[in-house]
């Protein structure tokens, strides 16, 4: 049967439940139907199929598919507690063959206009005829957050090497109210294609009538400097990392979107679907990636701190691994997810292991926490300590520390501050400026401290010290000095 045929007579594989036959509620769009097919050598082969709940409200189907020619196809579909499915698809290929998979989203249902993500102020009203960037499109009936498929080449410790010259923009049919989306899944020798999309069957994914909604809408697009695949957020790398690529992005358990859309969500009468999606994903990855001591490592490393300090692969980031759990618990208390709460605890239990056993112990009771860490009894260094990282840390244990079950973990907070007030004249420098990071014998790193980001840590444990009523000289001193250095010598005159 020739190509024309196959794809015409395809089998619809019902991924998930694909038809919603809702009834419409206040609020919702008109019903129609979504359905999501596979074409392609996938059509003649029975997947293995794997279901999780990660997250309460939340299940994980991931069918995989392989032929005898050794291709895989994986297609991952995160069923939402709002009703949306999430879906992420996976090709790889020993070598270039004919008959790749392809998917196909079909809407029964008019359409209604579409939007880039990074900009919804320009409205399509006329149907487009491919998509070539993160775009929603809305129907009467359903929304579909679509973007192009990307090539990938895996480098090792969460490594990828992005091909930008190898995105497939999504193609588009129309029909007498029907309306065809097409992803193609072509992988070269070496790669692996990859693409994710959101369907939405009752509201729109980005209600450009909200203005909140509107405005964060940018934050959706990790087509940039992050992406999304089902373990999590990954970053864009920098020329300096190991292993190195051109087009470089890592896992970040830092997780860093996750915290600015949560942060758009939080006090909001009506939350923005796509945020809510897109952070359900965050979610899931961290919890899926958290080691068994209740921590999360950071894969690649850098060409510097293997030169400082020796450190490999697969180490400790006391930054990172705190501003993903700062996530979490943000995350756990919005969307009231009992399972991630007690992922947090096990990382809460596990800082202040580090803090016993990696950090600085000053006479005042106060702890400098070092950056890094093997985590490896048999190679075990100390290195630095940065302000930003010592602020950040000391932030979560505030912000998250004050409830009657972890008054430990505001206790750790405390300590921390104890340290800033006792090295408070160490970290300012004669024009102002602060110093980056302090090392194990309290002298000063070489290295420049940031523009805004220590900045904004600071401004950020003032508030919350003032919330919590803790006395600490030291923090008001240190946005004063950096305040003076950015008017004085950053500031143009």
């Amino acid at each position: 049967m020739n190509r024309i045929l196959r794809n015409a007579f395809c089998v619809v594989l019902l991924v998930a439940v694909f038809v919603h036959p809702t009834v419409a509620r206040a609020n919702d769009v008109p019903v129609s139907t979504t359905e999501v097919s596979l074409s392609g050598w996938v059509s003649d082969v029975i997947p293995t199929t794997s279901t999780s709940a990660v997250l309460d409200g939340m299940t994980t189907d991931c069918k995989t598919y392989v032929d005898r020619l050794g291709r895989h196809f994986w297609l991952t579909t995160m069923h939402m507690p709002n009703g949306d499915d999430v879906y992420f698809a996976r090709y790889e290929s020993k070598s270039v063959t004919r008959d790749d998979p392809t998917i196909h989203i079909t809407v029964t249902g008019n359409y209604t206009g579409s939007f880039a993500v990074s900009n919804p102020k320009k409205h399509n009203i006329a149907p487009q005829m491919s998509i070539k960037s993160p775009t929603v499109v809305d129907h009467a009936g359903s929304s579909l957050y679509l973007r192009p498929t990307e090539r990938y080449r895996t480098m090792g410790h969460t490594m990828l090497d992005w091909d930008p010259s190898g995105n497939i923009p999504v193609s588009i049919a129309y029909a007498s109210g029907i309306s065809t989306y097409t992803i193609d899944m072509k992988a070269s020798t070496g790669t692996f294609a990859s693409a994710w999309f959101v369907i939405s069957r009752t509201q729109k994914l980005i209600d450009l009538n909200d203005a909140v909604q509107e405005r964060s809408s940018q934050l959706f697009s990790l087509d940039s400097y992050q992406r999304l695949f089902p373990d999590g957020c990954y970053e864009r790398s920098a020329a300096t990392y190991l292993p190195f690529a051109a087009y470089g992005y890592w896992r970040n358990p830092a997780s860093i979107p996750g915290n600015w859309i949560v942060s758009t969500q939080r006090g909001l009468q009506t939350s923005c679907r796509l945020g809510v999606d897109i952070v359900y994903v965050i979610a899931s990855g961290l919890m899926s990636t958290q080691n068994k001591d209740g921590s999360w490592r950071t894969g690649p490393t850098s060409t510097w701190l293997r030169r400082e300090y020796g450190i490999s692969f697969d180490y400790f980031d006391d930054r990172r691994a705190t501003d993903g759990a700062l996530f979490l618990a943000r995350f756990a208390v919005l969307f009231q997810q009992q399972k991630v709460l007690e992922a947090v605890s096990r990382y809460d239990a596990w800082l202040t292991a580090y803090a016993k056993s990696y950090g600085l112990q000053l006479n005042n009771g106060g702890i400098l926490l070092p950056d890094y860490s093997s985590c490896d009894e048999n190679t075990v260094f100390y290195t630095h300590t940065a302000l930003n990282h010592q602020l950040a840390n000391i932030n979560y244990c505030l912000e998250t520390g004050s409830a009657p079950a972890v008054l430990s973990k505001l206790d750790l907070g405390r300590r921390l501050l104890l340290a800033l007030d006792a090295t408070a004249n160490l970290w300012v420098l004669p024009d102002h400026n602060l110093v980056y990071a302090l090392t194990r014998q309290l002298t000063h790193s070489p290295y420049a401290d940031y523009l805004s980001l220590t900045l904004d840590d600071l401004n950020q444990t003032q508030n919350l010290c003032t919330s919590l009523s803790i006395k600490t000289p030291s923090i008001a001193g240190l946005i004063t000095q950096k305040n003076a250095w950015i008017e004085t010598s950053y500031l143009p005159h």
